[in-house]
């Protein structure tokens, strides 16, 4: 036996669930314990097999006339001004 909840979803949504109950034989509340259930399976899945991101960083200098605690002047010299 599972646990009652309420959801909210969109009318659209909720038509597309509908018609994947229909078309699977199945009634709401299984269909979308099953489709939650796919979808959860799906990103462990995708997740695990992940690299994890990693920005590329470079060694460099500051330009002459570069003050980074100007923002104004920053915003200037990286519009050309």
């Amino acid at each position: 036996m599972g646990i009652r909840t309420t959801i909210v979803m969109t009318e659209e949504l909720l038509a597309k669930v509908r018609q994947e109950a229909a078309e699977r034989g199945w009634n709401l509340s299984r269909t979308i314990a099953e489709l939650v259930q796919a979808g959860l399976q799906r990103k462990s899945v995708t997740s695990a097999r992940r690299k994890p991101f990693r920005f590329p960083t470079f060694k460099g200098r500051l330009q002459p006339g570069v003050d980074l605690d100007d923002r104004d002047r920053l915003h200037d010299l990286m519009d050309g001004r």
